[in-house]
């Protein structure tokens, strides 16, 4: 099973309300990678809250907190529990005695996409340097 960052489920949610030759590469890839999902994905409530920060400052908030809310109907939000905020704990100090950090909000959605057992799905470089036991996918390059 698959956990979305904030980048994927912006690709998804934008590119799906445009005409297909209308929509960016990274569009196109990222709604083609998840309409052929044969396992279903989710995201987390720190992605939902980094959407709705984009909604509040985006041109139209009520339309793009719609667009929102319909996307958070077929991916749902994994709970951010105590294991997650655990694994954050313990995987930080590793990162920070290797002096590669990454910034929190990020460090956390990786973490509870590995909690879950889930792969992490983003486009962010940054992840490159969480220890190999997290698992990564970019579904736009």
């Amino acid at each position: 099973m698959y956990l979305l960052d904030t980048n994927h489920c912006s690709y998804i949610i934008n590119g799906s309300y445009k005409q297909p030759i209308y929509r960016k590469e990274q569009e196109n890839k990222a709604i083609t990678a998840f309409e052929n999902l044969s396992q279903p994905a989710y995201t987390c409530d720190v992605v939902v809250g980094e959407m709705y920060f984009g909604a509040e400052t985006s041109i139209n908030p009520t339309k793009t907190y719609q667009r929102i809310e319909t996307f958070l109907l077929t991916v749902s939000p994994v709970i951010t529990d105590k294991d997650c905020w655990l694994l954050f704990a313990k995987t930080k100090v590793v990162l920070n005695n290797k002096a590669t950090p990454i910034k929190d909000f990020d460090l956390l959605i990786a973490c509870i996409a590995h909690r879950y057992g889930y792969i992490l799905v983003s486009n962010d470089l940054v992840f490159k340097h969480l220890p190999s036991l997290f698992q990564v996918e970019n579904w736009v390059i």
